[in-house]
């Protein structure tokens, strides 16, 4: 049975979910959950994109979304590409 909130041809159920920013990993697009909290707590705080650690974005990132070993430096440069265009 398929959800009523998603559309045929939808393949990812993140699509559908409230909260879920999507943003591209390698040229793959991929949901992430938690990053509007992540962003306003970095923005409040007054931190630049480029101030930001490493291992800072990927433990706040981790802990709402998984994260292959393989591509973290992806997901890092893309969480941090998409703040400082938000910013």
């Amino acid at each position: 049975m398929r959800d009523r909130n998603l559309r045929a041809g939808d393949d990812c159920l993140c699509k559908a979910m409230p909260g879920v920013i999507h943003l591209e990993v390698r040229g793959a697009t991929v949901g992430m959950a938690g990053l509007r909290e992540l962003f306003l707590g970095w923005k409040e705080a007054n931190r630049k994109p480029d101030d930001l650690k490493h291992q800072e974005i990927l433990k706040g990132i981790r802990a709402r979304n998984y994260v292959p070993e393989l591509v973290e430096a992806d997901y890092v440069a893309a969480v941090r590409g998409l703040y400082a265009a938000r910013r």
